[in-house]
């Protein structure tokens, strides 16, 4: 008897310690399809941020633009990637639509910030193991 659930309690210690099970995902949670970050100048001279979830439909103006979703600056937004969970892949896109269309109405401010403020927030990325890809539609880059 004693023998029995000291084994019990062993094998509930292995479970509960063991990190592949704590890593088990849910089946009926469906899985992310990554997230999107966009990025415009503010009128000081600095730079805002948004990072919204991936999904099979484009964005609207009002979703990027949010003071709900607003990252003011390169701290928050390094912040934000470091909250990400660990091989989240992160697509950077300058416009609404992220396609080759037109922009979306509004939208017009969107466009990536110069090449070392991108080269930080991507070594920040790498950093935490998210995956940043910069989606260059723009031929100027």
């Amino acid at each position: 008897m004693l023998l029995r659930q000291t084994l019990r309690l062993v094998v509930l210690v292995f479970l509960v310690a063991s990190p592949s099970v704590a890593q088990v995902r849910d089946p009926f949670k469906p899985a992310p399809k990554g997230y999107e970050l966009y990025s415009w100048p503010d009128s000081k001279g600095g730079w805002n941020f948004c990072i919204l979830y991936g999904t099979n439909r484009e964005k609207v103006t009002e979703e990027v633009f949010s003071e709900k979703t607003l990252l003011r600056g390169l701290d928050q937004l390094k912040r934000e990637i470091r909250d990400l969970p660990a091989g989240a892949q992160v697509f950077w896109v300058s416009r609404i639509p992220s396609g080759t269309g037109p922009r979306a109405k509004g939208s017009e401010s969107l466009t990536y910030p110069p090449q070392n403020i991108r080269d930080e927030v991507i070594a920040c990325a790498k950093k935490h193991h998210i995956h940043i890809d910069v989606e260059v539609i723009d031929k100027t880059l």
